[in-house]
């Protein structure tokens, strides 16, 4: 597969587990679901490690711990601050705002891995946040450009996001460079396992019942930790073969499958006011799959 199928697959996957995470919150403390994201996945992405974890011996020890050193408390962070997010505002008013995370990605890559977007490349990069920004401006009905940045200070799932927006363009770099170090199959196979672990013991100290409440019904996050994982798989997998800004660009068009989804299955209002935001995140795609 190229890295484009990759992405949108992990668009597609990453919208259907947002989805089932918005319907679990109606019922789950947002701790309990944030863990179960990762807790559930790991199972069916464990065997990828397993299976080639002699890549373990070819990593230069120093970096690879430093990354999951930065990783994965920033990764634990986000997760709560997204699940908060959800909890907080519709799906389709708090999904836009992750549209900001390619320009973070593309300053901290530039930096950290050298990776300089072409241009036409570039403008899809824009597109895809300028159509995030626009789809959040359609809340509540078109009420002009400004509707997001005033939504920051009334609504504040849309401040989560934000954050979490930032915090992923750091951890989607620090991401490839832990794939670079042993390759994204290992790395997706290692790396959301000992993530969970991680995750558990800080809910075993700071939320214990969070920890009981999601190993007390499995069946409800089976469904949801396979679509993390996969979202997993192939955000590693194209994240290796591709420029980060590229891929999560359009790992981006998610936003616009939570928006379609968010219509029909929730009922959440306002979808027509924010499809000229989802065309421009289309076309911005669509300069990314041609001139990446």
């Amino acid at each position: 597969m190229s890295w484009f199928s990759y992405a949108l697959l992990c668009a597609f996957s990453l919208s259907a587990a947002d989805l089932i995470s918005k319907m679990l919150l109606a019922q789950e403390d947002h701790l309990t679901v944030a863990f179960a994201r990762w807790a559930y996945a790991a199972p069916f992405l464990l065997p990828f490690f397993l299976l080639n974890r002699e890549s373990i011996f070819q990593v230069n020890p120093g970096v690879f711990v430093f990354t999951l050193a930065i990783l994965m408390p920033l990764e634990i962070l986000a997760v709560i601050f997204y699940m908060k997010a959800y909890r907080l505002s519709d799906l389709s008013l708090a999904a836009p705002f992750q549209s900001f995370t390619p320009v973070f990605a593309m300053v901290i890559a530039f930096f950290l891995l050298r990776e300089v977007p072409r241009p036409l490349g570039l403008l899809g990069v824009l597109c895809v946040v300028a159509g995030g920004y626009i789809m959040g401006a359609g809340v509540g009905g078109w009420k002009g450009l400004a509707t997001p940045i005033r939504n920051l200070a009334s609504e504040k799932g849309t401040l989560y996001m934000l954050a979490v927006a930032f915090i992923y363009g750091i951890t989607s770099v620090m991401g490839k460079v832990g794939v670079l170090q042993i390759g994204s199959i290992a790395f997706a196979g290692l790396y959301i396992p000992l993530l969970s672990v991680v995750f558990a013991v800080f809910l075993a100290f700071y939320h214990p019942k969070a920890l009981k409440e999601a190993f007390s019904r499995p069946v409800h996050f089976l469904l949801l930790g396979f679509f993390i994982a996969i979202m997993v798989y192939t955000h590693f997998r194209a994240i290796e073969l591709i420029d980060v800004a590229y891929m999560i660009s359009v790992k981006r068009f998610s936003m616009v499958i939570a928006v379609i989804l968010g219509r029909f299955l929730l009922k959440e209002r306002f979808f027509f006011a924010r499809l000229t935001g989802g065309a421009v995140m289309f076309m911005g795609v669509v300069f990314i799959a041609l001139w990446s």
